[in-house]
């Protein structure tokens, strides 16, 4: 009943409650922690002050279980306003606790408890709790949220999805440009929720994180981004093309209808150059197509523009196989098939011959259905001259067969 009644009815029930915990009986000083657990979830930042300094050592972890699944089981269910309540009462003596006591194992509880709440914040009151988060108690608070994160994501629509999302990228965002290690944790749970996003938010997600490894080159974003499957960088990838083309196209339409001022809408470019350092440094054999929902040529040609940009950049070969050179695709298929057969077979003529009547082909992007390359059925086979001469022709020597 506690979260029918009201304020004065709430202050008279916690008072009674306290004067329990002065009784003779440990049982009952126990029952009355317990029940002082629950009804917080209901006070005030002034009430559970009152509590808290009240509070007995030996009832701590009695009062804080209680408190603790009393917020896992009705969290989820809050409105906005109950949940301010309980936001700005914890963040309340959490500040206030952290100047006044050096009670640790307190402090530790109070952690606990904002991380189960912290699921249902909104960006500034993460924002919030982040700031006023000490550094020492931080992976209590982290450990936590995450435990509650990987309980009740997974029941979530996509209204909560989105809102416990744009909290975390917000916060993530905005914590650029220190450095602590609350963005480990931070990229730890953006984990945890990642495969809940829609297109757009996981996009997002993925150019934040390329901004982080590209700016500060993290070991543990790298580590995240390095685990992203080729599907995933795909829908990423598409995504990106699709939000470019459609700021162009907007981009032309704002400057017709103000032909006489230019007008420049901010584009994607910065975006887009992001998701190619990211696909040329963990994906860099993704396959797309005009197929891929709709994806069209101009946004491939323009995703194969910075590729070649990139590769300039880094000293690596650009690839005449973004242009599209030839329209008898089944010609270039047939060349291809030659020199595998070649290199598999140890005809070293033909395949110097192949080669050099087809300059286009490239050696390095010319795999079989196994993905392998002719430098792989060459050494598989035990032809090291034809070897020698793909290694001659600037063969990779480091990619793996079948990646």
């Amino acid at each position: 009943i506690s979260g029918k009644l009201n304020e004065k009815q709430l202050e008279e029930v916690v008072n009674t409650l306290m004067s329990g915990l002065k009784d003779d009986d440990y049982f009952v000083r126990k029952s009355y922690a317990k029940s002082l657990g629950v009804i917080s979830t209901n006070s005030t930042d002034k009430q559970l002050e009152e509590v808290f300094n009240a509070l007995p050592k030996e009832q701590q972890d009695c009062y804080f279980d209680s408190y603790e699944k009393a917020l896992e089981e009705i969290s989820t269910k809050w409105n906005e306003k109950q949940s301010k309540r309980v936001f700005n009462a914890l963040i309340f003596f959490s500040k206030h606790s952290s100047n006044t006591n050096n009670d640790k194992d307190k402090d530790r509880r109070l952690m606990k408890l904002l991380g189960v709440i912290s699921t249902n914040l909104t960006d500034k009151q993460l924002e919030g709790v982040f700031n006023a988060l000490p550094n020492n108690l931080a992976y209590y608070y982290f450990k936590s949220y995450k435990k509650a994160l990987e309980e009740i994501s997974t029941k979530w629509n996509e209204k909560q999805t989105e809102r416990a999302f744009n909290a975390l990228i917000f916060v993530f965002k905005h914590s650029m440009d220190t450095n602590n290690d609350k963005d480990y944790y931070l990229v730890e749970l953006l984990g945890i929720i990642s495969t809940k996003l829609n297109d757009k938010q996981f996009y997002l997600l993925v150019i934040h994180l390329l901004e982080r490894a590209k700016n500060k080159c993290e070991l543990y974003v790298n580590r995240a981004l390095s685990k992203i499957s080729e599907d995933m960088w795909k829908r990423a990838t598409i995504c990106g093309l699709k939000e470019n083309i459609q700021m162009k196209n907007e981009n032309t339409l704002m400057n017709k209808e103000n032909s006489n001022n230019y007008i420049c809408k901010i584009d994607n470019d910065t975006n887009i150059r992001l998701l190619v350092f990211g696909l040329m440094t963990f994906n860099p054999c993704i396959q797309l197509n005009c197929d891929d929902n709709n994806t069209n040529f101009d946004a491939l040609d323009e995703l194969i523009r910075y590729c070649d940009k990139q590769a300039i950049k880094w000293k690596f070969p650009t690839q005449l196989k973004w242009n599209n050179i030839s329209n008898d695709e089944n010609e270039f298929k047939g060349y291809y098939t030659v020199i595998h057969e070649a290199a598999r077979s140890g005809d070293l003529s033909q395949f110097k011959l192949t080669l050099q009547n087809h300059p286009d082909i490239d050696i390095n992007d010319s795999c079989n259905e196994h993905r392998q390359t002719p430098l792989h059925l060459a050494i598989n086979n035990g032809h090291w001259d034809i070897a020698r001469y793909c290694i001659q022709k600037e063969a990779y020597i480091d990619i793996r067969e079948g990646a």
